[in-house]
């Protein structure tokens, strides 16, 4: 260690140069990925209801390949909600009493989304 600090010593230009370089690297560093952070990876309001919902699905017929993303509008809506507007489910199921008490994690998916993302083909 005492033999480096002797070297710069001997050449002060070499020591600036080599110093500066590291600060204004590491400033720039610091402010590039300050401006990726605030512009690229914008804060998401409400992040916590933000979800992925993904289930590997070949084995019930669907496609292996993945599908593209798509942003879909979601609603919490209680049991009853499918009876009031007379609509039944062409394939599966709307949840029961039971689920909508205990607040179970189910979804019940439109035709156009069900068509466009899953390939619209029910089996079994």
């Amino acid at each position: 260690m005492p033999y480096a600090f002797r070297l710069f010593g001997r050449s002060p230009i070499f020591t600036v140069v080599a110093i500066l370089t590291l600060v204004l690297g590491t400033g720039a560093n610091s402010a590039i990925f300050t401006l990726v952070d605030a512009v690229v990876l914008l804060p998401i309001p409400e992040a916590e209801q933000v979800v992925v919902v993904w289930e590997e699905g070949s084995a019930v017929g669907f496609p292996k390949n993945t599908p593209a993303p798509e942003s879909v509008v979601g609603r919490a809506v209680e049991q009853e909600f499918f009876g009031v507007f007379g609509v039944r489910p062409a394939y599966g199921r709307v949840f029961t009493a039971k689920e909508d008490s205990e607040r179970e994690a189910l979804v019940v998916l439109s035709w156009g989304l069900f068509q466009r993302q899953l390939g619209g083909e029910a089996k079994g």
